[in-house]
């Protein structure tokens, strides 16, 4: 399995897939509620609130995306981001939207990334006292990164949910992971091509369970 590279990878999640407005996320079989989804602070720069975007696939029925409190241009960690694109991040301003269902919160590259020069992402999931899931790629290193993500967040009270892996099977790192962390393992999202609502929605319920998010 090939690795990318920090840079490959901030690129990535900074120019996520998008799809029109038109294209109405639909999960495949079941009555799943609508799941709001609020994406990392990594987008085309505006510090003011941005006007609603493109759907991205989700697999929750009416799933939405919302829009970022705020918007950066450079790919990099949100902290120097920010300052490179000339944006204070306030974190006293960072609070979970209110939404009528169910709500996704995305981080930005893991739970020690910078948010600013004196905060990381775990803290702000601390003071939100929120169940996290912790997504992990199964490549090479997972396991080292996944237990010391999980050691962060635990250190701070951050409650954990459960470890969705995301990649190739591993089933030996896959195993050993919830073993010596006592999380449980949510599932298995395998790589999808082409990435599409559908495909994804459909990869979603064959490798998930949705009771396990409730």
């Amino acid at each position: 399995m090939d690795e990318e590279t920090d840079s490959e990878t901030v690129e990535r999640l900074t120019n996520p897939p998008r799809f029109g407005e038109g294209d109405q996320p639909q999960a495949g079989g079941g009555d799943a509620a609508p799941a709001a989804h609020s994406p990392p602070d990594h987008h085309p720069a505006s510090q003011s609130p941005p006007p609603p975007f493109g759907r991205s696939p989700s697999p929750f029925r009416g799933g939405s995306v919302l829009p970022e409190a705020y918007r950066l241009n450079t790919p990099a960690s949100p902290h120097l981001a920010a300052e490179l694109d000339g944006v204070a991040i306030d974190i006293g301003t960072l609070m979970p939207p209110e939404t009528n269902g169910p709500l996704v919160i995305e981080g930005a590259g893991g739970a020690l990334v910078p948010v600013t020069r004196d905060t990381v992402f775990a803290d702000i999931f601390a003071r939100w006292a929120l169940p996290v899931i912790v997504c992990a790629r199964t490549g090479l290193g997972t396991i080292n990164h996944s237990l010391l993500t999980i050691e962060a967040l635990r250190g701070r009270g951050v409650p954990i949910h459960g470890i969705a892996f995301i990649g190739d099977p591993m089933p030996d790192s896959e195993a050993i992971i919830p073993a010596l962390s006592g999380i449980r393992r949510l599932g298995r999202l395998p790589r999808i091509d082409p990435l599409t609502p559908e495909t994804l929605a459909a990869a979603f319920a064959a490798n998930f369970d949705r009771q396990d998010f409730r």
